[in-house]
């Protein structure tokens, strides 16, 4: 980790998405103490959009898809863009959040401090479901490293790629090996979250910790609403904790309607 700095990072895409869409990430991040940097790279985005993005404190970088680029998953590309940008940036910072921003919210800072110094952190999807229980994380494993890696594999708990964070350094160790196992090793799109899991569960990405949704860091609830609202209108762990980091609260109607009364601009 680098000693000198004390700023820490939030990175994310947006491609091709209107201000309704992406506006509850920003709100709710605005909301909480989070003071460090928030990297979006922005991707077919209509200019009155980037310029809510900035209002709300975002760097905004421009990038495009050219030529052979254009065949590849922007969930995929979008290690490279942080890749390119930490090379040049990654004095900067103490800690970096990877995240989805579409179906992400923030109830506090996801820079907590019980934050491991020394590992990266990662959010488990179900603390039930496995991956070989769950259609899509199978097809996407099997895709992409057949069944043996899957028979390995397939037996533990979900690992999520769309929310991760780490100490920069170990950051950017995940990050080359993320783009080396997908682009490198036979290419299949929108295979990100197997490569994940497989990099993590084979110990090819270490340290890591695993941060389940009781753990008040990241609470992902698609496959699983593993969570309940209480009377402040903050949805909690089943366990009663406020979790920082709520994704994919868009599969559900309740959460949504929460959302939409909670993080939205007032007019």
């Amino acid at each position: 980790m680098n000693s000198f700095s004390e700023k820490d990072c939030i990175m994310g895409m947006v491609m091709n998405y209107d201000w309704k869409i992406i506006e509850p990430f920003f709100v709710s991040l605005h909301k909480t103490s989070f003071a460090g940097d928030l990297v979006v790279f922005v991707s077919n985005v209509h200019e009155d959009v980037i310029q809510k993005m900035q209002e709300y404190g975002a760097i905004t970088i421009a990038f495009s898809q050219t030529g052979l680029e254009n065949i590849i998953s922007p969930n995929d590309y979008r290690f490279y863009l942080y890749d390119q940008y930490l090379m040049n940036s990654q004095n900067k910072y103490r800690f970096v959040m990877l995240t989805d921003i579409r179906d992400v919210v923030f109830q506090d800072t996801p820079f907590l401090s019980f934050l491991p110094q020394d590992s990266i952190s990662v959010a488990v999807e179900s603390q039930t479901i496995k991956i070989k229980e769950q259609i899509h994380n199978s097809r996407w494993m099997l895709t992409k490293f057949g069944p043996y890696i899957y028979s390995l594999i397939s037996q533990n708990n979900i690992l999520c790629c769309g929310t991760t964070i780490g100490p920069v350094r170990l950051i950017r160790e995940y990050i080359k090996k993320m783009i080396y196992c997908i682009f490198y090793e036979g290419y299949y799109q929108d295979v990100d979250q197997a490569v994940h899991n497989v990099l993590l569960y084979t110990g090819e990405v270490a340290p890591v910790q695993c941060f389940d949704n009781n753990s008040g860091l990241f609470l992902t609830v698609g496959i699983s609403q593993e969570c309940s609202i209480d009377s402040n209108k903050k949805i909690l762990t089943l366990d009663g904790k406020i979790s920082a980091v709520i994704h994919q609260y868009d599969r559900h109607k309740n959460l949504v309607d929460l959302v939409d009364s909670m993080y939205r601009e007032k007019v």
